[in-house]
Order: C-alpha cells, then sequence, then structure tokens
C-alpha cells in the first residue's frame, strides 16, 4: 500500500470499504476520553451536510436521526448506539499528544493496526458502521436514531447525563423497560451486546466480527 500517496487513505482497500472509510476519519480526530468536542463536531457536520436532524447536547453526546425509507414508515424506530471517546494508551517509545493529534494507522497482515497506540476500536467501530448506515441510500430501514455518548470510557458518564428530550423515541433508550422485545438491524456481520449498567435503558453496542 502506497501510505506516502497523497490520496491513498490507508485503509482505502478495507471491506466493507465505506464503513473504514469513516473509522479512518474518526481516528484522524483526537478523542481520548474528556477531550470528545471535535469528534462530536465531526458527527454534527455529517449530520448537517446530509441534511438530517441532529442533536448535541452540552456534555457532546450525539444524536443524529435518519426518517423511515419507504414501506418502513410504521415500523418501530430503531437506535444504533457507541461511545465516541477512546482509551488513549501508547507504548513508552511512542510521542504522541493524545489531545491534539490522530492515530497513526496501519495495515499489519490481516489486522488494523495504531502504530505505538491504542487503536480505539472500542468503540470508533460502532461509530464507523453507524455512519456507514446513515450515509447509504439502499439499506431500507425504518426510522433509525444513533445515540453517540461520550466518556463510556471512564465510567459511562455520556449516558448517564444524556438529554433523554433530544427527539428520542425508539427502543432501548427511551425510558422503556430492559426486558421488552427489541427488533435490530444488523449490518453486515456484527454482534450486539447489551449493557445492564441502568435499570431502565439497554445501551446497544455494535462491534465488527472478524
Amino acid at each position: 500500500m502506497n501510505s506516502g500517496g497523497q490520496n491513498m487513505r490507508v485503509l482505502e482497500n478495507v471491506q466493507p470499504q465505506k464503513v473504514f472509510y469513516y473509522f479512518e476519519e474518526l481516528a484522524g480526530i483526537p478523542h481520548g476520553s474528556y477531550h470528545t468536542k471535535a469528534i462530536s463536531d465531526y458527527c454534527m457536520n455529517f449530520a448537517k451536510e446530509r441534511e438530517l436532524e441532529a442533536y448535541q447536547d452540552a456534555y457532546n453526546n450525539v444524536v443524529i436521526i435518519k426518517e423511515a425509507t419507504d414501506g418502513y414508515e410504521n415500523a418501530e424506530p430503531i437506535i444504533l448506539q457507541g461511545h465516541l471517546d477512546m482509551v488513549c494508551e501508547k507504548e513508552n517509545d511512542t510521542e504522541i499528544d493524545f489531545e491534539n493529534e490522530g492515530l497513526r494507522l496501519f495495515i499489519d497482515g490481516d489486522f488494523v493496526k495504531a502504530k505505538g497506540t491504542t487503536l480505539g476500536g472500542d468503540d470508533g467501530i460502532a461509530i464507523a458502521y453507524s455512519l456507514a448506515i446513515l450515509d447509504s441510500d439502499d439499506i431500507a430501514h425504518p426510522r433509525l436514531e444513533c445515540v453517540f455518548t461520550v466518556d463510556e470510557e471512564v465510567g459511562m458518564l455520556g449516558a448517564e447525563k444524556i438529554d433523554l428530550s433530544m427527539s428520542i423515541t425508539g427502543i432501548p433508550i427511551a425510558h422503556k423497560p430492559i426486558h421488552r422485545h427489541f427488533k435490530i438491524i444488523l449490518y453486515d456481520r456484527a454482534m450486539i451486546s447489551v449493557s445492564n449498567t441502568f435499570p431502565d435503558r439497554a445501551i446497544f453496542l455494535i462491534f465488527r466480527l472478524q
């Protein structure tokens, strides 16, 4: 791969292409816990450019809404959730300013890695999948409510403080009982896990399965 090419992205040939396009975009934005304003603003700009309804609260939590496609107008809304912050750790001989520098991605065989640092796959891949779905014109879906919280890695702080008035009507975030039946659309190969941190909320996390 020609990593020195002016227009060549490191992950340009990694599939699903659109998912890893957004993952590389996110990796280039500093987004450690407590430092999520830039990545939160990126998501808001993404929504604005596509004329999607979007909200950002005082804590940098973001909600992006895409209305249902034809034939799914009466289906129950679905929430896709991920968190915007990452754990920032580096090797002893790596010099990086996590508050001002993005990650240096590279491909090592079948693996995507970051040079000398953590990758931010938790939970960057969930955000990347959500953005890819929002950016698609050929995926049929009910109303989508993408909920991006902050500071999960330091105690679920964003989820605890999120403003639930930000047009969240789907399941499971909007104070629905945790035992309620959920309908979830999976994009490509994905895994859903439920966090029971809060008794009245279930947080869905989407991860890429290798």
